[in-house]
């Protein structure tokens, strides 16, 4: 039960607000070496560590999130390194559950470098429409995920997401 409360926090979501926004910006690739992976972003990013209860740091060695607040889309990357192989499925879940979507279609999805992934695409969730990537790779545990409005740039969204790659 503690790590599917994780699970909810180390991948919960920023609320996306309705500020309409152009996406004019030119994507940039990002490195992130400690965190073995590397992104586009077309605009300002924060970069976050998560902090961590003692209890959590038994199962979590660092949680790192990788944020694009675009105002009515968000970009966001969240990695994960755990103590021993997480539980790919439940964290499948977990991220899963927090978009809330009235529809929600998945299929698998493979990288270079990756042990297992997914992608989902979520309608009618609650803040708009979901598409959502999933990776395992050893003890890293790595969310993608695009959050837009129903009439945005589902070509960005993909463009991010697809732009992940493991290092």
């Amino acid at each position: 039960m503690v790590a599917c409360r994780y699970f909810l926090l180390l991948f919960g979501l920023v609320s996306v607000g309705s500020i309409p926004a152009v996406h004019a910006e030119e994507w940039k690739q990002h490195r992130y070496q400690a965190d073995g992976f590397q992104v586009e972003f077309s605009g300002q990013i924060s970069v976050t560590e998560t902090k961590m209860s003692p209890e959590t740091q038994k199962v979590v060695s660092r949680s790192t999130q990788y944020l694009q607040d675009g105002g009515s889309y968000a970009y966001i990357v969240t990695s994960g390194l755990y103590t021993k192989t997480p539980n790919f499925e439940g964290g499948v879940k977990s991220g899963n559950a927090s978009g809330a979507c009235e529809k929600l279609e998945g299929k698998p999805v493979s990288i270079p470098g990756a042990d297992q992934g997914r992608e989902f695409v979520g309608t009618g969730c609650k803040s708009g429409r979901w598409l959502n990537r999933y990776f395992l790779k050893g003890k890293w545990f790595y969310q993608i995920l695009a959050i837009w409005p129903e009439d945005g740039d589902a070509e960005s969204a993909r463009h991010f997401v697809e732009s992940f790659k493991l290092l």
